[in-house]
């Protein structure tokens, strides 16, 4: 593939990331790093927030990464691990700055994703060498309404895609110079994108089996031009080490997670033939319904479809790489969805990462309508269209932010959303804080009335690994992970036995159940819904 010449100009990059920032402020993102964590998905964004608290508050070292919730090691601990924690504690040793910053939290990973999309742009771009072309590309596929709510919502899935794109990008650069150095570049980057989140593996994986086709097939390889032109073995020293490595970070995890008996998320196989069937149809009615539009607009979607079959019908005209790539690429996509199924249910983020697949898809068939017929593509017409399919999706992925970022009120009162359905209206209307609303702004009052930030606490009723405790900027025990999930008179004498010296109960129907008389009979303090007792005799 022609990856373009040298560019010694800087003002198409320049241009882009102007673009981008406009874009960010379309979306309202000054207004979104100033907030606390949004309800979508909030479990996931306090798990986050949570090892980072602890990091700052407790001083531990990297490799010792504790939740807010105490139901580790019998009951005794927080500790648990699952992705790299680097930026969880890189963030931490911010904070001994700034001091505990969720804006600051935000701001790092914008700055993250503006890497990110600088990346994209610029392999655009060199493929492309087309300002405008490259420009609405890379907006185009920005425009994901998942990949704009989380690149701020403090995990690691939108930090992982943006280093999968710069070291795309190191290996465009190396496939240009022929700098080893590149090459090597490409390879700690996409370990450490792995490490992030492990699903960022596809894409080396994918790049090894295009690879490993071109040195298999070199006659075959030579048609229509190699995707690698040179370092092919070295190139598939440097990945497979990427892939050990991450390898054995989920190893060490895993033996970590045993040792302290727990874990917060689960890191095996769940296929749908080991699911219970109402679980199956229920994953599979909301990848049918909901999930697509909160992946891509439909218009994507359409695009991808169209790229397939053009590529399908000019197969013979391709490069081998380019054919195993994406190959490879749409195979591990449907691996991935088929072994964790349970994602296809409201987990719009678990597919971030394997936006990859449409974007390569997509840009692929541009390039070979680029290489056949480069006045179609660049006509007048042809890259208005390009462009009004941006500004729709951008428009769309506004709309979208607007309803999953309001904090107050109701849907229909933030705004007009003419490209949306009512399903999708009636979806994020039903996403709010609903109990945890009184935590957001609870932690001052508390520390007001003598609610020290070393005061053990039990927090129910909440499900969640530890959104209610992360919130109330205190330690503990809630619903998950406890000893008979805390619905008996046992299991909260255990813990107040243990230290809890407080009762933070977010739901007044809890407070009918006979056994919590003994643990309620001291109110110190009643804020928005929430009740706080002493436990202290």
């Amino acid at each position: 593939m022609n990856d373009g010449a040298r560019h010694g100009s800087v003002r198409p990059h320049l241009l882009f990331l102007l673009l981008f920032g406009a874009f960010c402020s379309v979306l309202e993102y000054g207004r979104v790093l100033h907030l606390r964590p949004l309800p979508h998905h909030i479990w996931r964004q306090t798990i986050a927030l949570s090892i980072t608290r602890n990091y700052h508050d407790l001083h531990t070292g990297f490799l010792d990464t504790q939740v807010s919730n105490l139901y580790l090691d019998k009951g005794w601990s927080g500790k648990a691990a699952a992705e790299f924690p680097l930026l969880y504690f890189g963030v931490a040793k911010l904070w001994g700055l700034t001091g505990r910053s969720e804006f600051a939290y935000r701001l790092v990973m914008l700055v993250l994703h503006i890497g990110g999309a600088w990346a994209l742009f610029a392999m655009l771009y060199a493929l492309f060498r087309h300002m405008l072309l490259a420009a609405a590309l890379a907006l185009l596929y920005l425009s994901s309404p998942a990949l704009v709510y989380f690149a701020l919502a403090f995990m690691t899935e939108v930090p992982a895609l943006d280093l999968v794109l710069l070291a795309c990008l190191a290996l465009v650069r190396h496939r240009r110079t022929g700098a080893p150095g590149w090459l090597v570049a490409s390879a700690l980057v996409f370990a450490l994108a792995g490490l992030l989140k492990v699903t960022a593996l596809m894409v080396p994986l994918a790049l090894m089996c295009a690879q490993v086709a071109e040195l298999l097939l070199p006659k075959l390889a030579a048609r229509n031009g190699r995707l690698f032109e040179r370092h092919g073995r070295l190139l598939l020293v440097l990945y497979a080490g990427a892939c050990l490595l991450v390898w054995a970070w989920y190893s060490y995890t895993m033996r970590y997670n045993t040792l302290h008996e727990g874990s917060f998320s689960n890191q095996e196989a769940q296929p749908p033939w080991r699911m219970p069937q109402w679980e199956v149809e229920r994953a599979w009615d909301f990848a049918t319904t909901l999930l697509p539009s909160m992946v891509h607009h439909w218009t994507v979607w359409v695009m991808m479809l169209a790229a397939l079959a053009f590529l399908v019908w000019h197969r013979k005209r391709l490069p081998l790489g380019v054919l195993v790539l994406n190959t490879t690429l749409q195979g591990g996509t449907a691996l991935y969805t088929v072994l964790f199924f349970p994602a296809l249910n409201e987990h719009d983020y678990y597919f971030i990462i394997p936006l990859v697949m449409p974007w390569c898809l997509i840009t692929s068939a541009l390039w070979m309508l680029h290489r056949q017929r480069p006045a179609a593509l660049l006509s007048r017409w042809g890259l208005a269209g390009l462009c009004g399919l941006s500004l729709l999706n951008m428009a769309y992925a506004r709309e979208d932010h607007l309803m999953r970022t309001r904090v107050h009120g109701t849907v229909r009162s933030v705004g007009t959303f003419p490209l949306h359905d009512k399903r999708d209206l009636d979806y994020w209307q039903e996403s709010q804080y609903w109990d945890l609303s009184g935590l957001l702004n609870i932690e001052p009052i508390a520390r007001g009335i003598g609610i020290s930030p070393q005061d053990t606490i039990i927090c129910v009723p909440d499900p969640s690994v530890c959104a209610g405790l992360y919130l109330a900027g205190q330690r503990g025990w809630q619903n998950f992970g406890a000893v008979h999930l805390l619905k008996d008179s046992t299991s909260m004498a255990l813990y107040r036995s243990r230290g809890a010296r407080y009762l933070y109960v977010l739901r007044p129907e809890w407070l009918q159940q006979p056994y919590t008389r003994a643990f309620t009979q001291h109110l110190v303090l009643e804020h928005e819904g929430v009740r706080i007792y002493d436990l202290r005799p």
